[in-house]
């Protein structure tokens, strides 16, 4: 075996990769927008999570109905892929607080990355589901990080 078979990217590598590039957006359009958070992502992610749920499991996720239902169907869904140990939804004054515990990208990346001032994936994923399900806007918020888990604030916005 010549040492080019033996160097390739193994999921957590990708997975960093992926997270890098993510998060790079996420402060390369806060530094544009001179705003401390992202208020465009989910709107331009909704048609390619649309285009991805088709005949998926997270397609079924989709359909369940409201916010909080859809918020922890989602997060079963994260645990059943073997993802997370555990997603909790809380209910807050103005919306929930999406909490991803034990991620199994989490060590791996947020050691190496230590992000700060992004969100997490699966909070920019449960603002969408909240939006698409509430019809209203909701404020995108920055996560919490520990080694091994985060904590997005998913708040409705009140139009006026």
């Amino acid at each position: 075996m010549s040492g080019k078979e033996e160097q390739k990217l193994g999921l957590f590598d990708v997975a960093a990769l992926f997270h890098s590039v993510l998060f790079a957006l996420q402060k390369g359009l806060a530094e544009v927008m001179k705003t401390e958070t992202v208020p465009v992502v989910t709107q331009y992610m909704m048609p390619f999570l649309e285009g991805v749920s088709h005949n998926t499991p997270f397609g079924r996720v989709l359909r369940y109905g409201d916010v909080e239902g859809t918020l922890r169907e989602f997060g079963e869904l994260l645990v059943r892929s073997e993802l997370v140990k555990c997603v909790e939804v809380e209910r807050t004054e103005r919306g929930f607080l999406f909490k991803v515990k034990g991620c199994i990208f989490a060590e791996h990346i947020h050691g190496m990355l230590n992000p700060m001032d992004v969100t997490c994936p699966y909070g920019i994923i449960a603002f969408y589901l909240s939006e698409r399900c509430s019809g209203m806007r909701v404020k995108k918020a920055l996560s919490e990080f520990t080694s091994t888990d985060s904590y997005t604030p998913v708040e409705f916005i009140e139009e006026r």
